[in-house]
C-alpha cells in the first residue's frame, strides 16, 4: 500500500510540474472508467504501400491549409495541444510530430450537440487500393466519443461531404489506435476529407462525450512495386501493340524500341499482362498473355521480346526458342550508386548468336551473352565509347556502334541487342542495332560506326623545337590535326590496324601534305591502344646534344599498351622523359618513395598504380640524391583515370634556342593537358609553399582489410592528435600524439585485431578539428 501511495503522488507531482510548463490546463476526467467495450470500427482496408501525403503536425500552430469549423454554434472547437494531464495522472503526448488536435465535452452548444470539423488541404489524386489513415484516442469509459470521417471530391464546404464512416473511438487514456478507409471509390480524383467530432448527447450533462484526440493523417498507396517495360519485339506483327493487365489497357499503341518509364504497380498480386495489336477494342485482342507476380518495394524492367510464329521467323543459331515472352532484369536501378553510368546487357536479338561487348579501349564489358540473357551492372566512367558487338570468339566484329554516355554520370541504363542480323530471312523486320533505354523512358538507338580493323591511338604534341610550336599533322596523305600546338594532345580516337600509317609533320597552317618535314611511318595492330608522343627537334645540330648521346632528332615515341581508364578509384600514369637535354633521372613521389629509376631520354615506362592524392614529384638525377626540379602533382579528383606524366621542354632554355623552359605536363585520356606547377625544391620550402590550410583526407583504400593509409595536412606546426573510434564512439587506437612541423602526412593503421564494421578517425590539430567514417571488410 505504500509504494501504491508513493508511486500515485509521484506520478502527480512529475505531471502537474510538467502541465505547468507547458501552459496546458488539466481536464477534469468525468466518470471512473469502465472497461471498454469493443466498438472500434475494423481495419478492413490497411495496405502497406507509399506513403502519397502525410501530416504530423510538427510545427506548435495549425497548419494554413487546414480548416477548423464549430458547426455547432458552441464557440469552441478543435484544439491544437501539444501536451494533455488529466487530474488521474494519465496525460496524452503526440503520437507523432509535435502536436495533436484535442476537443472535449466542454466544447457542446447549449443542449449538448457537439458538431466541430477538422477539414484537410486538397489530397494528391487518388488511384485505385489507396486508403486513409489516421490515429485517434479517447477516454474509453462510459462515455462514448465518436467521430464521422467524411470525403468530398469537389470543395471544402460541409455540405459537399459524404459520410463514410461513424464510429466509437477506443480508449484508454494514453492510447493511440490507427484507423483506415479505403479511399478506391474516389480513384481518379483529388479530395478533401473531413473528421467530424458529432455527437448529440453531449456536454457536461450529456452521456456521450468525455475527450477525444486525432493525429497523424496520412494517404497510402496500396503495396507496390517499380516497372519500366521495353518493346524489343522485332516481329513486324507487333510493331504496335496495346499492353493490357489484368484486362484494362495499361500502354496504347506502345511502338517497337520504345520504352516507359518506371512506374508503381500493384505487388504481391497476379498480374497478368496481355499483348494485343495496336488499337485494339479490349483484352479480349490479345495474342499473348503472360502472368508475372512482383515483389514488394522491388524494382523490375520488363522487356518484351521475341516473334510470335518462330516457325515463320529464321531460328535462333544456338538453338534457343524465339517465341514471345518478356525478359526480367528483377533487380533494376533507376539511378547509379556512384558518379560511374551503371547499365545492365540484353541480348534481345532472336538470329544473332552468343555475343561479347567489348568497350574500345575498355575491355569486355559482357562476356558470352546468348539470345534471351540479361545480365548484371557494370559502371563506366561517363565517357564516349565505341561498343563492338563480336562473336563468341571476342575476335570477329559483327557490329560496331558509338554510345555517348559523357552526360550519364550517376545514372543508370538498358543495353539492349534489338532487331535481326538478317532482315530479309525475317519477313523484313527491323535490322539489328545497339538501343539505350534511360529511367525515364528515352530510348536512344545507338548509331552505328565502321567495323573495318581499327587500333585506339592518342597523339601527344611534346616536340619543344621552336620551329614545331605549331604543326599540321597528316596519316597518308590527309589530314588529321589541324593546327597542333606544343603541348597539346588528342583525345583516344579510333584510327585503321593493320596497315601501314604514314604520318607526316608539317608547319602549321600548310597547304598540303607535299609541305611535311618529317615522315614516319607505324603500323598498329588491331584491337590495341596506342599513344605516340612527338618530340625531340628537327635539326639537332643547332641545339643541345643530349648528355647521354642519346639522339634528340624528330620522332614518335610510343606507349603501345595504352589505357583509357584506372583501376577502380586509383590513378594509372606511366611516365615519358621528353627533355632532350636532360641525362638519366629519377621521379621520386615524395613521401612514397621512388616511381621510376633510372630513366633515360625518350624512356616510356609501364604503367604505376597510386592512390588519388596530392603528391610533390621530385625530379632527381641518376643518382636519387640531387634534385633537379619539384612539381605538384594533384590527383586528388582523378581517380578511376589514366594519366601520362611527361617531361617535357629544355632544362637550359638559352642553350636551345630559347625554347620552352623544362616542365612536367599529365595528359588525360580525353586530350586534357595540365602542366603541373614547380615549386621549390627544398623539403621546408616545398611543404610552406604547397600546404596552406589544414586538411584530413579520406583513407586508402576504402573499405580496406586489415591497413589503410590516413593522410593529413597542416600548414604550421601543431600538436597533432589523430585518434580511431568504434561505431559506439569507444576510442580502440591513437596514430598520432605529438607536435609535428608543417607538411603533409601519410599515417598506416593496421586493422589485424579488430572486427569488421564500421570506424572513425578524428584529427586535432590546434583549433582545426575532423572526422571521417572508413569501413573495414575482413
Amino acid at each position: 500500500m505504500k509504494k501504491y501511495l508513493v508511486r500515485v503522488i509521484g506520478l502527480s507531482i512529475i505531471f502537474t510540474f510538467v502541465s505547468v510548463f507547458s501552459q496546458d490546463t488539466q481536464y477534469e476526467i468525468r466518470s471512473q472508467n469502465y472497461p471498454n467495450p469493443d466498438s472500434k470500427i475494423e481495419n478492413v482496408f490497411a495496405p502497406r504501400g507509399t506513403v502519397k501525403w502525410e501530416e504530423t503536425f510538427d510545427a506548435t500552430v495549425q497548419p494554413a491549409d487546414w480548416q477548423i469549423i464549430d458547426n455547432d454554434g458552441s464557440t469552441a472547437a478543435w484544439d491544437f495541444r501539444q501536451f494533455v494531464a488529466f487530474t488521474s495522472g494519465d496525460s496524452v503526448l503526440p503520437q507523432a510530430g509535435q502536436s495533436f488536435w484535442f476537443s472535449n465535452f466542454n466544447n457542446a452548444n447549449g443542449v449538448g450537440l457537439i458538431d466541430e470539423w477538422l477539414i484537410s488541404p486538397k489530397l494528391p489524386e487518388i488511384s485505385s487500393g489507396d486508403s486513409l489513415h489516421f490515429y485517434a484516442g479517447a477516454i474509453g469509459g462510459q462515455f462514448n466519443d465518436s467521430l464521422k470521417v467524411l470525403v468530398s471530391a469537389t470543395d471544402s464546404l460541409p455540405g459537399s461531404f459524404t459520410e463514410i464512416a461513424y464510429f466509437k473511438v477506443d480508449g484508454p487514456i494514453s492510447s493511440w489506435n490507427k484507423y483506415s478507409f479505403d479511399l478506391t471509390p474516389y480513384a481518379g480524383n483529388q479530395i478533401f476529407f473531413a473528421v467530424n467530432y458529432y455527437i448529440v448527447d453531449g456536454g457536461p450533462f450529456g452521456t456521450h462525450s468525455d475527450n477525444v484526440w486525432v493525429d497523424h493523417f496520412f494517404l497510402e498507396g496500396p503495396p507496390a512495386a517499380r516497372l519500366q517495360v521495353i518493346h524489343n519485339a522485332a516481329d513486324p506483327a507487333v510493331a504496335t501493340v496495346d499492353v493490357y493487365v489484368n484486362g484494362s489497357m495499361f500502354i496504347d499503341n506502345f511502338g517497337f524500341r520504345e520504352a516507359t518509364s518506371f512506374q508503381d504497380v500493384p505487388a504481391g498480386v497476379r498480374l497478368n499482362i496481355g499483348v494485343a495489336p495496336g488499337n485494339s477494342s479490349s483484352a479480349a485482342d490479345t495474342l499473348v498473355n503472360i502472368p508475372v507476380v512482383l515483389s514488394e518495394g522491388g524494382t523490375y524492367a520488363a522487356i518484351a521480346n521475341g516473334v510470335l510464329d518462330p516457325a515463320s521467323f529464321a531460328p535462333n543459331p544456338d538453338g534457343i526458342g524465339t517465341g514471345f515472352q518478356l525478359l526480367f532484369q528483377p533487380m533494376a536501378q533507376e539511378t547509379a550508386n556512384s558518379a560511374f553510368v551503371e547499365f545492365y546487357g540484353v541480348h534481345g536479338s532472336t538470329d544473332a548468336p552468343t555475343a561479347d561487348i567489348v568497350a574500345r579501349g575498355g575491355g569486355t564489358l559482357l562476356d558470352n551473352v546468348s539470345y534471351t540473357a540479361v545480365s548484371g551492372y557494370e559502371g563506366v566512367l561517363p565517357s564516349e565509347y565505341i561498343l563492338d558487338v563480336k562473336d563468341s570468339s571476342g575476335t570477329t566484329t559483327v557490329a560496331s556502334f558509338k554510345a555517348d554516355l559523357s552526360g550519364l554520370g550517376g545514372g543508370a541504363a538498358a543495353v539492349i541487342a534489338s532487331g535481326f542480323l538478317n532482315p530479309a530471312a525475317n519477313q523484313n523486320g527491323p535490322a539489328f542495332g545497339l538501343i539505350a533505354i534511360l529511367p525515364d523512358g528515352t530510348v536512344l538507338e545507338l548509331p552505328s560506326v565502321p567495323t573495318f580493323p581499327f587500333a585506339r591511338l592518342q597523339v601527344v604534341h611534346n616536340a619543344a623545337d621552336p620551329a614545331a610550336a605549331t604543326v599540321d599533322v597528316y596519316v597518308n596523305g590527309a589530314m588529321f590535326i589541324d593546327n597542333f600546338d606544343f603541348r597539346e594532345a588528342t583525345p583516344f580516337q579510333d584510327v585503321p590496324a593493320g596497315v601501314t600509317l604514314d604520318i607526316g609533320v608539317a608547319p602549321g597552317n600548310s597547304g598540303s601534305a607535299a609541305d611535311t618535314l618529317v615522315n614516319i611511318p607505324v603500323v598498329l595492330s588491331e584491337g590495341g591502344t596506342f599513344a605516340a608522343i612527338a618530340n625531340g627537334v628537327l635539326n639537332p645540330a643547332t641545339f643541345t646534344p643530349n648528355p647521354d648521346g642519346l639522339n634528340t632528332g624528330f620522332q614518335l615515341l610510343v606507349q603501345p599498351m595504352a589505357r583509357e581508364t584506372g583501376s577502380g578509384n586509383n590513378v594509372e600514369f606511366y611516365a615519358v622523359h621528353g627533355a632532350t637535354d636532360a641525362p638519366y633521372v629519377d621521379i621520386i613521389a615524395r613521401g612514397f618513395g621512388a616511381l621510376y629509376e633510372n630513366v633515360p631520354y625518350t624512356g616510356v615506362s609501364d604503367y604505376q598504380v597510386v592512390p588519388p592524392f596530392n603528391y610533390i614529384i621530385d625530379i632527381a638525377d641518376s643518382t636519387g640524391t640531387t634534385i633537379v626540379a619539384s612539381f605538384e602533382a594533384n590527383l586528388l579528383t582523378l581517380g578511376g583515370a589514366s594519366v601520362a606524366i611527361i617531361a617535357s621542354g629544355f632544362l637550359n632554355p638559352v642553350a636551345n634556342q630559347n625554347g620552352p623552359a623544362f616542365g612536367l605536363i599529365a595528359v588525360l585520356a580525353d586530350g586534357t593537358v595540365l602542366e603541373l606547377p614547380q615549386i621549390p625544391t627544398s623539403i621546408t620550402e616545398i611543404e610552406n609553399a604547397v600546404i596552406s590550410d589544414f586538411a584530413l583526407e579520406q583513407n586508402y583504400p576504402n573499405p580496406f582489410n586489415p591497413t589503410t593509409t590516413i593522410s593529413f595536412s597542416i600548414p604550421s606546426a601543431e600538436t597533432v592528435i589523430l585518434k580511431i573510434y568504434n561505431i559506439a564512439g569507444q576510442e580502440v587506437a591513437t596514430l598520432v600524439n605529438e607536435r609535428k612541423d608543417a607538411g603533409r602526412y601519410q599515417i598506416n593503421f593496421d586493422a589485424s585485431q579488430l572486427s569488421s564494421g564500421i570506424y572513425f578517425y578524428r584529427i586535432k590539430a590546434g583549433s582545426f578539428e575532423a572526422a571521417k567514417r572508413m569501413a573495414l571488410l575482413k
